[in-house]
């Protein structure tokens, strides 16, 4: 399994964990999802330090996220405010993404991602306000 589909699987099993932390018992469901990050962590067992937290970051960063909007549904108005969630998102990737390839010239961060611009996160910004 490659180090994305392991994280993927690892982001897979947050979402139960979170439910169960919220509905049961916080300390079992959050225990749950740490003990799987850190075997999954151990298929990489040659670096496992490092595989161990990239894996529990990647896994925390896409299921806490990803969690959040079973939490944000259970709300009053739940699925409207999911939905503007989603909204958000896809408006401010969209201009991000065609802000900067109309009027990018300055890199964002060149050694993280080459193509990222100053103006297309500018961009995406007014269309986060927009949204």
């Amino acid at each position: 399994m490659t180090v994305i589909g392991r994280r993927l699987f690892v982001a897979a099993l947050a979402l139960p964990a979170l439910y169960l932390s919220i509905r049961f018992l916080p300390s079992l469901g959050f225990s749950l999802f740490i003990v799987a990050c850190i075997g999954a962590g151990l298929w990489e067992w040659h670096r496992l330090f490092p595989g161990a937290v990239m894996m529990a970051a990647g896994a925390l960063y896409i299921g806490g996220l990803l969690g959040h909007l079973i939490l944000l549904r259970a709300l009053p108005g739940g699925p409207n405010l999911v939905l503007f969630v989603v909204a958000v998102t896809w408006l401010t990737d969209s201009a991000a993404y065609f802000g900067g390839r109309a009027w990018g010239a300055h890199p964002l961060a060149p050694r993280i991602s080459p193509h990222k611009t100053i103006e297309g996160a500018v961009s995406g910004f007014g269309g986060a306000l927009a949204a």
